[in-house]
């Protein structure tokens, strides 16, 4: 949890250099080009902090899209302002649609660090070919300005407004899409581990298999043991998850309630096959294949 938070601030802190970094150059482009630049920029980071803060908030859809749509709010605020008001405006809406997506795209993306770390490495680069594309662009004007004497051409409106149409077309379309599918996201679990082999404890004559039970599911679904010994299934219950949540398989007759931490039951020598069980009152479920 740490790691979520640490990586939280590190975003905070990149995307404050970017802005300072940006507000220094937005007078040397085109305001078609600054506009478009603090579009890209707060979209880019509001993706990034809807995906983490999924990731950090145990896939909490609803607290993620407000987390990361204030996010969104001041970074396109910040960004925009300093080229025009309808580019904080389009830079707004760029970093709201940014929050929608990377909040839907975090919790269908089954949770893990390396989650968090992919998604702030390709951040950071793509942020720094943003800011190369930002010098280019500011360098040539300059270097266009001196020869011509020209001052940097304004924002034309029509092209801002068609901008701020599509924008709010598109944050409608997620919210309508959001508010229908909200339920189903949680079940479609990219990256989420499907299989492990259980472990020989030649000590006990058993095999063992640990099940990890969090928000973003069963890891793994699929547990394989052999056929013929005693077998030591460990579910690990997250804190958060542990009122009510019973284990209940039909297979192999059990129904009981698991507590915070490790819940062990051991089975004696089951036949060859495949046992199914489910967690009551959530999605999950996984099996237990003899072999």
């Amino acid at each position: 949890m740490l790691f979520n938070y640490g990586s939280m601030i590190l975003i905070l802190l990149i995307v404050t250099y970017h802005i300072l970094y940006f507000s220094k150059k937005t007078g040397k482009m085109k305001e078609t080009m600054g506009m478009t630049f603090s579009m890209t920029g707060a979209f880019l980071a509001s993706i990034v902090m809807g995906i983490v803060s999924a990731q950090t908030f145990d896939h909490q859809l609803m607290l993620s899209l407000l987390i990361s749509s204030i996010f969104a709010s001041c970074v396109g605020y910040f960004s925009g302002k300093r080229v025009s008001l309808v580019a904080l405006l389009n830079s707004v809406l760029a970093g709201l649609a940014g929050a929608m997506v990377g909040s839907v795209f975090g919790v269908m993306l089954f949770t893990s660090n390396k989650v968090i770390l992919i998604t702030d490495t390709v951040f950071v680069i793509f942020l720094f070919l943003l800011q190369r594309m930002i010098d280019r662009q500011s360098g040539e004007m300059s270097h266009q300005n001196t020869l011509t004497k020209m001052p940097v051409k304004p924002l034309k409106q029509k092209y801002a407004y068609i901008v701020t149409l599509i924008l709010s077309i598109s944050i409608f379309t997620l919210s309508f899409f959001i508010i229908l599918k909200k339920d189903d996201f949680s079940t479609t679990q990219i990256g989420q581990p499907q299989t492990q082999y259980a472990t020989l404890d030649e000590e006990n004559d058993l095999q063992e298999g640990t099940i990890e039970v969090t928000a973003s599911g069963l890891s793994p679904i699929n547990t394989i043991f052999a056929e013929g010994t005693v077998m030591k299934i460990t579910l690990h219950v997250d804190s958060h998850l542990a009122d009510g949540l019973r284990l209940v398989s039909g297979d192999l007759g059990i129904d009981a309630e698991l507590s915070e931490g490790d819940n062990i039951f051991i089975i004696n020598k089951p036949n060859s096959g495949t046992y199914e069980f489910e967690l009551d009152q959530t999605s999950f479920k996984g099996t237990i294949t003899i072999e």
